[in-house]
């Protein structure tokens, strides 16, 4: 009767554990359905792919198959979650690291900003008034630098 016990215990704690360890693809589900992984520790999935890992280099020794079961599923789904996280944060700082190049408009608007100055400064000068109209409002006043008139926002 208790070898029974231990043995229903025992496959009751496998199946926890590999339900465990399913769970941290859950979380890798969840960082690439948000799109972000920045609420999320990757000191922490490292941690924990690292336990899985011993544990599962103990079960190997001791020829435990529920360890070795429980922990190998475990590990592989911490290493994903690791993976995930860390290719999202990667990701996130591209951006940040290559900015783009203005665009087209933006580079015509602040060529004209400048146009506008330079002309001002020395009393009126000549200015294309084809090239100015033809410019749309938004991105002058954009050029200018006033954040409530440029596109998309509002006062």
């Amino acid at each position: 009767m208790q070898t029974e016990l231990v043995t229903a215990i025992g496959a009751a704690a496998t199946a926890y554990s590999v339900a465990a360890g399913l769970t941290l693809l859950l979380q890798a589900r969840a960082m690439l359905s948000r799109g972000s992984s920045r609420d999320v520790s990757i000191t922490f999935l490292a941690s924990t792919s690292g336990g899985y890992l011993v544990w599962l280099v103990y079960g190997i020794g001791i020829g435990s198959l529920p360890l070795i079961l429980a922990d190998s599923v475990g590990a592989v789904c911490s290493a994903v979650a690791v993976l995930v996280a860390v290719r999202m944060r990667k990701r996130a700082a591209g951006p940040e690291a290559t900015p783009r190049p203005p665009s087209r408009r933006a580079r015509r608007a602040q060529r004209l900003r400048e146009d506008l100055r330079e002309a001002l400064a020395h009393g009126g000068g000549a200015l294309d008034l084809a090239e100015v109209m033809s410019v749309p409002l938004e991105d002058l006043l954009a050029a200018r630098g006033d954040p409530r008139l440029s596109v998309g926002r509002r006062a």
